[in-house]
């Protein structure tokens, strides 16, 4: 079974954009069956705050994800990287 109880801190001081209408926000770094709640959506452009990164469900063979803090309401979760322009070698891992 996925862990949904990841640790983060606010480590990383990244801005990105959201690529895509209807992307999931989190409570944990994993997606479909068995994956975490599904906290919120996100709508293209909606602007993030990167918090630091994890590795969890691949989205597109890409398995970061990222704890972000939404600038339009101050909701705290989990995004896949791929929707996304945060670089983790820019990142703070959590």
């Amino acid at each position: 079974m996925l862990s949904c109880s990841h640790a983060w801190s606010n480590k990383s001081a990244q801005e990105s954009i959201v690529y895509g209408d209807g992307v999931n926000l989190r409570s944990g770094p994993h997606s479909g069956s068995g994956g975490c709640s599904i906290i919120g959506q996100l709508q293209a452009g909606e602007r993030l705050y990167a918090h630091c990164w994890d590795t969890g469900t691949a989205v597109n063979d890409d398995q970061a994800w990222w704890h972000v803090r939404r600038q339009s309401n101050n909701q705290n979760g989990w995004v896949s990287n791929w929707y996304t322009a945060f670089q983790t070698n820019n990142g703070s891992h959590c």
